[in-house]
């Protein structure tokens, strides 16, 4: 089992990471202001479905305010099974490079910024 850990975490996530890291195109962003929008849709409708499940339930078992956004903040960062899907839809061809681009925006502001709401909310 260390074996095997090792090896997927040593190979294998270095080099998805570095392949989905290759499908975003830079130069989209700046050439395609329409690329900024369909960014911030896909950030907006994800914090708000996480918000509806994680912090939902929360209000609905009657959780204090402060568990609420740390039930929410832990279901919101998004990035293996995203950059998954979102590099397997590309690769077929469901998607376009916009809509890629857009997802690899939204999970780098999870990434980034959820740890930060963790930090400050789930301290007490």
């Amino acid at each position: 089992m260390n074996l095997i850990q090792f090896v997927g975490n040593t190979l294998f996530v270095p080099f998805f990471l570095i392949s989905v890291g290759m499908l975003v195109n830079p130069r989209i962003l700046i050439q395609e202001p329409k690329s900024l929008i369909v960014s911030g849709v896909i950030l907006t409708v994800a914090i708000i479905a996480k918000y509806l499940g994680g912090g939902g339930a929360g209000e609905l078992l009657a959780f204090k305010f402060d568990r609420v956004i740390v039930m929410f903040r832990l279901s919101v960062a998004q990035a293996v099974s995203t950059l998954a899907a979102i590099t397997l839809a590309y690769n077929i061809k469901l998607l376009d490079q916009l809509t890629v681009n857009g997802t690899i925006a939204m999970v780098l502001v999870t990434c980034i910024a959820y740890p930060w709401v963790t930090a400050k909310w789930g301290t007490n």
